[in-house]
């Protein structure tokens, strides 16, 4: 385990590639296209498993999706709102949907499901080890040689919202971190490239 290269966060740009390397005629593309999406939200692993049809839904206008953490607070079970604000991830979500779900979806089946192609054929909830493999498999179609895992889009993100301004309080609620502590860890990664930055420009580079 050692010898494992550490993983990276995931860039805006990294995400751009990937979603250019599948087709969206493709059902089974159009299933990563989607769990792309909402892992590049911040969700872990974990809560895109347990996610139903119904966590994607509407608070006063806007469409969000309402994860139940892993993590308890309180000793009771966390749900969090993360807010999906740009047109094409909402629309390759509702595509998603239609495609897996129908048009009349329930709202307690499960968001993502596998595709029920292996013996015994059964459809159930997608399992964090196919998350693992349909991510493997995207990266490789995209010739991403990054080492990239689905916690590496939730650092992204974090990353991402500290950068453009957000304060310590809302990334740790749309993180779902019970405490503040949690967050801090990704303000070094935010340091580490402002000092990047400020030394590429003292150095003319």
């Amino acid at each position: 385990m050692s010898g494992l290269r550490p993983t990276e966060p995931v860039e805006r740009k990294d995400v751009e590639t990937l979603k250019r390397s599948l087709d969206r005629r493709r059902r089974d593309h159009v299933r990563v296209l989607a769990l792309l999406v909402v892992l590049a939200h911040g969700l872990r692993k974990g809560e895109v498993c347990r996610l139903r049809v119904g966590d994607l839904r509407q608070i006063e206008g806007q469409w969000c999706l309402h994860s139940t953490t892993l993590k308890q607070r309180n000793g009771k079970v966390a749900k969090r709102l993360v807010p999906i604000t740009a047109p094409e991830d909402l629309d390759l979500l509702a595509k998603y949907v239609r495609q897996e779900h129908g048009p009349a979806p329930s709202p307690d089946a499960p968001l993502f499901r596998t595709m029920g192609k292996h013996y015994p054929f059964q459809i159930g909830p997608m399992t964090a080890k196919a998350i693992d493999y349909n991510l493997r498999q995207a990266l490789r179609r995209a010739g991403i040689k990054k080492r990239i895992t689905p916690h590496s889009f939730r650092h992204g993100f974090a990353s991402g919202l500290l950068r453009v301004g957000a304060d310590l309080k809302t990334v740790a609620d749309l993180l779902g971190h019970a405490s503040l502590s949690s967050t801090q860890a990704y303000l070094h990664t935010t340091f580490e490239r402002k000092v990047e930055a400020v030394r590429r420009l003292t150095s003319g580079a």
